[in-house]
C-alpha cells in the first residue's frame, strides 16, 4: 500500500467508499483483490478463493455476506467494518 493510501486511511473518520459501484457484481471481488492482506476475521480458509473466482461461483454472495459480518479491515490507523450495496463497498471505523 502506498504512503498516500496509508495517509488517506488515517484520515477516514466516517464511512468512505473504497470500491465504486461501477464494478457492479464484481465489487466484492475487487475489494478482496485490493485489501486481502489487511482483512482479519474472515469466515474460513476458502472465502478468499471463492471471492477471487467472482460472481460466477455458486457461493460468492453467501461468502461475501459472511465476510461483511465477521471480517474487519485492519490498518495501522485502526480497524474498519466492511459494508456494501449497489453503490459499492464502504468502510467505517469501528468503535473503540
Amino acid at each position: 500500500m502506498s504512503s498516500v493510501t496509508k495517509k488517506w486511511f488515517s484520515m477516514v473518520k466516517e464511512t468512505e467508499l473504497v470500491v465504486d459501484g461501477v464494478f457492479g457484481r464484481y465489487a466484492p471481488q475487487e475489494f478482496v483483490q485490493r485489501y486481502f492482506e489487511y482483512l482479519e476475521g474472515a469466515p474460513d480458509d476458502t472465502w478468499s478463493v471463492i471471492c477471487e473466482e467472482g460472481p460466477d461461483h455458486e457461493h460468492y454472495w453467501e461468502v461475501w455476506d459472511d465476510v461483511q459480518e465477521s471480517a474487519t479491515l485492519n490498518l495501522e490507523d485502526g480497524m474498519f467494518q466492511i459494508q456494501s450495496n449497489h453503490e459499492g463497498v464502504f468502510i467505517t471505523p469501528t468503535e473503540g
